[in-house]
C-alpha cells in the first residue's frame, strides 16, 4: 500500500517543491485581505492558507520556452 506524505514531510525532502509553494504563497499574499481577517478576529484563518509563507526560497536552474501562434489576428468562431 502507498503511504501518503504530509506537506511538511514533502518540503523537508523536496526543497524545490517547498520553494515553489513558498513563491506561490508570497504571490497570493494580500495585506488588505489579512487586515479584513484581523478586523473580524480571524487572522489565524488567513494564515492557515499560508503555511509555507516564511520558508526559504532557493534558486535553481530552470528552462522556459514561450509558445506562441504565428497569427496576428485570431477570432473566436461563433455558431
Amino acid at each position: 500500500m502507498t503511504a501518503l506524505k504530509t506537506r511538511n514531510e514533502i518540503i523537508e525532502t523536496k526543497k524545490i517543491i517547498g520553494s515553489e509553494l513558498t513563491k506561490m504563497q508570497k504571490a497570493f499574499y494580500d495585506e488588505d485581505m489579512l487586515q479584513h481577517y484581523r478586523d473580524n478576529n480571524e487572522e489565524h484563518l488567513y494564515w492557515e492558507k499560508f503555511d509555507f509563507f516564511d520558508k526559504e526560497v532557493i534558486e535553481y536552474e530552470t528552462h522556459n520556452k514561450i509558445i506562441g501562434l504565428n497569427h496576428s489576428e485570431i477570432h473566436s468562431r461563433q455558431n
